[in-house]
């Protein structure tokens, strides 16, 4: 498949303090990939040097086989959405759509065009003459990917756009941008802060962590196996148990607190953490004698979340949160206080270097 975008050893220095160290990447024709990453990771600087917006230190950056390093932002086939979504407030509708096309010099009618055909596809038809002040958020930021799509660019980047909408409405405008971003078949680049929004809407997620990229792969792997301490810790809720593992009758083991704990991996080092997903343990009572890496644990606190309870408990020297389903068959049936046991399979296992 061709590479739409290609990153090849780019830095951004601000004065001495680097925000983005020589990174290289690519992203595929009619790929969405989400930036993630703390606050400072330089994910919204990645998305803002494509634009044009910050011009790099180093490196270069392509679209297709053009080299645009040096261009304007007018001469690069982007469409941009803001944070803030950046609307014009005096201007309507149509206005704030028209502004770029009225720039490329496109005849009267051919913007017409253009303005009702992207208006339903962020269904928002009939909305041409309404101030953007007077519209909601959500509509807001229909609006401003309708004015990014209304130039037919190359490439849509978006930065945290649905950052400041409510969750419920968030979800709603996270479906509406997969499907139309699958109908378009344009390549997207997406950052965000949001985890779980990375995961449900990406092909691909890249993980930043201090100007750099620590992981890019399909959501399931970096879920399921993340490459880095870091990856592991920052994607969903984790569970650490540090240890050493070691290689007993060909199977991983780790000791940990003095616990031998099974895992399914081929990793042998002094100095590595496993984890274990929280929706990955069970609780048990306390004289469970059933398979699977079973150990001791008090139960310190139980929070009801919707769909499922979240139980905090002291095993191995540490904390653990485990998760579990509403409708199960150990739901709620566990109380502060109480001695159990904590159990999970070696396939759950996951070790990443310390």
């Amino acid at each position: 498949m061709t590479n739409r975008i290609r990153y090849e050893n780019v830095s951004k220095y601000y004065g001495d303090v680097c925000a983005v160290e020589d990174v290289s990447l690519t992203v595929r024709e009619g790929e969405f990939l989400a930036v993630i990453g703390p606050s400072g990771a330089g994910k919204t600087t990645i998305l803002r040097m494509l634009a044009g917006f910050e011009k790099p230190s180093g490196g270069e950056i392509f679209l297709g086989e053009r080299e645009i390093t040096q261009l304007p932002p007018h001469k690069r086939d982007t469409g941009m959405v803001f944070q803030d979504y950046a609307l014009f407030p005096h201007m309507s509708v149509r206005e704030n759509i028209a502004f770029g096309l009225k720039n490329e010099g496109l005849p009267k009618d051919e913007i017409e065009d253009r303005i009702t055909e992207v208006l339903e596809m962020v269904d928002l038809p009939g909305f041409e003459d309404r101030k953007t002040t007077n519209l909601s958020g959500g509509q807001q930021q229909r609006v401003a990917t309708a004015r990014a799509l209304a130039i037919e660019p190359d490439v849509l980047l978006m930065d945290e756009p649905l950052g400041a909408l409510d969750k419920k409405l968030r979800d709603q405008l996270e479906v509406k941008v997969i499907r139309l971003q699958k109908e378009l078949g344009i390549t997207t680049m997406y950052v965000t802060h949001n985890q779980e929004e990375a995961l449900k809407m990406a092909d691909r997620v890249a993980v930043m962590n201090q100007g750099t990229i620590e992981q890019i792969d399909p959501p399931e792997k970096i879920y399921h196996e993340p490459a880095t301490e870091f990856v592991a810790d920052f994607i969903g809720d984790t569970n650490f148990i540090e240890g050493s593992v070691v290689k007993e009758n060909g199977s991983s083991i780790v000791e940990s607190d003095g616990t031998k704990i099974k895992a399914n991996s081929t990793s042998v080092s002094d100095d590595a953490h496993i984890f274990v997903r929280p929706e990955r343990m069970t609780i048990e009572s306390e004289d469970y004698e059933g398979p699977g890496n079973a150990v001791p644990a008090t139960i310190d606190e139980v929070i009801f979340v919707g769909s499922k309870t979240q139980y905090y408990v002291t095993a191995l020297d540490s904390e653990f949160v485990i998760e579990i389903q509403n409708d199960g068959p150990t739901a709620n049936s566990f109380t502060e206080g109480e001695e159990v046991t904590v159990v999970w399979d070696e396939d759950d296992v996951g070790i990443v270097e310390g």
